[in-house]
This record gives structure tokens, C-alpha cells and sequence, in this order.
């Protein structure tokens, strides 16, 4: 597999040194600069680089640190390009980002270079995400999705079972958090990245559609005020409440919520897939081995649980 994404990374960097290079071959050694996440230093992409440095060994590609934050990526990105800073041949770029940048020029389509055969071996929506105005703008390197984070000790000490609702979360929260206050212990029910940004969103379309609610209908009609939407919101609202939401939750962003539940005082987290390996570094975690990993619940007039899909691109200058 990994060798699998390291071809598909070729693509993007030779796309680069041809942009940057006009089309004309290098006279020497290429060096590369690939912008990306802070927190997956020493982590796949060091591996994929170095892996691709050992086989190619005229092209060097340095991985370059972009904020933890998404928004401040975003903005630090577009400053850079629209100011002319040439130092960066491709960058991380969130599944949302796709028409920002193509549509302002600030990047090159990928059409010839990563052909419709290779584009079949990824899933069909992250190919739509990377795609605008007819044209395919950058490789997908990671798709996300929502999960329920839980804590296992927590569940077991009090006989729960993950929770398959969230009116079962709501009271296994209100159990569990009552008990630990109790005893003289800080916690609190559930957390996420609930600041008012693209993290609110993810959250609560997936409290809507968990409960047979949405949007807007196939017409394109806003549905926002659905009995469904109405009936889990409500939920919510008792959540809140009953004191179940940390009391900064409305200022989460990703990073917030994981530290939240790193502190050890939370039962339940709806975070990325990529907040259950960060657990386990103990330098940062308290509840390293203590966390389980389940689907996101579904409502009580929903079917199932829904997830948001997110994901990155690569996008080559």
C-alpha cells in the first residue's frame, strides 16, 4: 500500500518540477518543498518521503510545517501564493479547498498527469473532491470520516455498553459523569470541535441526518426546520443543560476537543480517526490503551449513525 502511495506522489512531484521548470528538464539535482500537517511529523509522511528520496535520488523533497489548525493553514497558504512565494511546489489541502484555489490560479490541474486508469483506484468521492470546473486539481492522499471516541475503562466501571443512540449517550454521559463528580473527579460527557467554523458544521449534520433529518431535500428546498432536525436538536439542548458539554466547547477547534479528552476528564469524543493514535503518545495523553473506537450514533427517528467525509488532497503549484 505504501509503495502504492509513493507512485501516486511521484506524479505530484514530477508535476511540480515540470510546472516550476517550464516544461524543460532539469539540469541537476531537483529539490522539492512539500507543505503539510504539523502532527504527522515522524509519522507516514517522513516515511513516504524518505522512501521516495532513496529512489530518486536527484530529487530531494522536504516536508515543510504548515499551523495545526485548519482555517490558519488555509490562510497561510493563500497569503503565501498570492504574495508570489515560490518556495512551495505542492501542499496539503483540505477537501473543501479545491475551488479556492483552482478557481484563483494558484494552482495546476493534474489531467495529463494522473491519468483516468489511476484515478479509478480511489474512491469515487475523494476523485469529485478534487475536482472543479472539469478538471481534476490534485491526488487524494486521506479521507476522514466522524467517529464516537469512548472511554473503555469509564463504560466497564459503570456496566455500559458503547452507546447505539445518542438518547443512550446522553444518559450513559449523565450516569457516568454524575458518579465521577461524585467521587470528587473533573468530567464531562461529550466533546468535539463545536467552534463556530466548518467543525460546528460537521457536528451537527451529522446530528441532524443521524436522525432522519437534513439539509435541504433533493429539490434543493431548505428542510433545516424538519420535525427530525427539531427532535434531535432538542436532545442537544438537554445535553447542554444537563451539563454534559465541557463549558468552552463552543471555542473547539479539532485540537481542543482531542485535549479535552487526552486530560482524562471526558467519557465520550466525536474526533477524526486520527485522534486514536495521537492517544497513545503518553507524553500528551492520559488515556493511553483507554479509548475505543465506534460509529457515530443514530437518532431516535434515524435509521443509522451518519459520519462527515473530509479528507486531503495534494495540490502541485
Amino acid at each position: 500500500m505504501r509503495k502504492r502511495i509513493v507512485s501516486i506522489l511521484l506524479i505530484v512531484f514530477v508535476s511540480a518540477a515540470v510546472f516550476a521548470g517550464g516544461a524543460q528538464e532539469p539540469d541537476g539535482p531537483v529539490e522539492l518543498n512539500w507543505y503539510a500537517h504539523q502532527s504527522t511529523f515522524n509519522n507516514t509522511q517522513e516515511q513516504i518521503i524518505a522512501e521516495f528520496n532513496k529512489d530518486n535520488p536527484d530529487i530531494t523533497v522536504n516536508l515543510i510545517e504548515l499551523p495545526e489548525n485548519t482555517n490558519d493553514k488555509l490562510q497561510a497558504l493563500l497569503i503565501a501564493l498570492r504574495s508570489g512565494d515560490d518556495s512551495i511546489d505542492f501542499f496539503n489541502a483540505d477537501v473543501t479547498w479545491t475551488p479556492v484555489f483552482a478557481a484563483s490560479g494558484l494552482i495546476e490541474n493534474l489531467d495529463k498527469d494522473f491519468t483516468p486508469a489511476e484515478r479509478g483506484e480511489f474512491l469515487p468521492s475523494t476523485i469529485d473532491a478534487a475536482t472543479f470546473d472539469g478538471h481534476v486539481w490534485g491526488i487524494p492522499f486521506r479521507t476522514d470520516a466522524g467517529v464516537l471516541y469512548y472511554r473503555k475503562d469509564l463504560l466497564d466501571k459503570y456496566g455500559k455498553s458503547v452507546p447505539a443512540t445518542w438518547d443512550e449517550l446522553k444518559d450513559t454521559a449523565l450516569e457516568i459523569v454524575t458518579g465521577e463528580r461524585a467521587a470528587g473527579n473533573e468530567m464531562y460527557g461529550l466533546a468535539g470541535s463545536m467552534k463556530q467554523y466548518e467543525g460546528l458544521t460537521c457536528n451537527a449534520v451529522e446530528w441532524l441526518y443521524s436522525n432522519g433529518g437534513s439539509v435541504l431535500d433533493e429539490d434543493g428546498n431548505v428542510t433545516i426546520n424538519s420535525l427530525e432536525n427539531i427532535e434531535i436538536m432538542k436532545l442537544i439542548k438537554e445535553m447542554t443543560d444537563l451539563e454534559l458539554f465541557p463549558p468552552g466547547v463552543l471555542s473547539y477547534g479539532s485540537g481542543d476537543a482531542r485535549a479535552s479528552m487526552f486530560q482524562g476528564n471526558q467519557v465520550f469524543l466525536r474526533a477524526w480517526p486520527k485522534a486514536y493514535a495521537l492517544s497513545m503518545n503518553p507524553d500528551n495523553s492520559a488515556v493511553v490503551d483507554l479509548l475505543g473506537v465506534a460509529e457515530l450514533p443514530r437518532g431516535a427517528s434515524g435509521t443509522r449513525g451518519h459520519s462527515t467525509l473530509g479528507g486531503w488532497c495534494r495540490f502541485p503549484i
